[in-house]
């Protein structure tokens, strides 16, 4: 659901002054039309030259699910006779999305 380029490095060069020297990575969030549960994971500081000390080396991303799942009936009325039709089964159908866990419906 997400890249990270292949080992990005960032420069912060002699004179950067604390508060004015942010330095940015790109990271690419793919928007699978899949419905799941929220994805966590970590991105870390992995070296550092010139002894510096890194005091947040790790941080946690969270990619916030935004896709759902529709389902309905199909067809949307049935018609069943009493004493000839012993079963009626009725059709539940997945018609918007693609699933990416289970869905447990209730039916009453």
């Amino acid at each position: 659901d997400y890249s990270l380029p292949n080992n990005p490095q960032v420069t912060f060069p002699g004179g950067s002054t604390q508060g004015g020297a942010a330095r940015c990575i790109t990271l690419i969030i793919n928007d699978e039309n899949i419905v799941e549960v929220d994805e966590e994971f970590t991105i870390s500081i992995a070296a550092a030259s010139n002894a510096v000390v890194i005091n947040i080396p790790t941080i946690t991303v969270t990619i916030e699910n935004n896709d759902d799942a529709t389902f309905g009936f199909n067809p949307v009325a049935y018609t069943v006779t009493e004493g000839t039709d012993t079963v009626a089964i009725i059709s539940i159908e997945l018609s918007q999305g693609s699933l990416g866990r289970s869905i447990l419906l209730s039916v009453q």
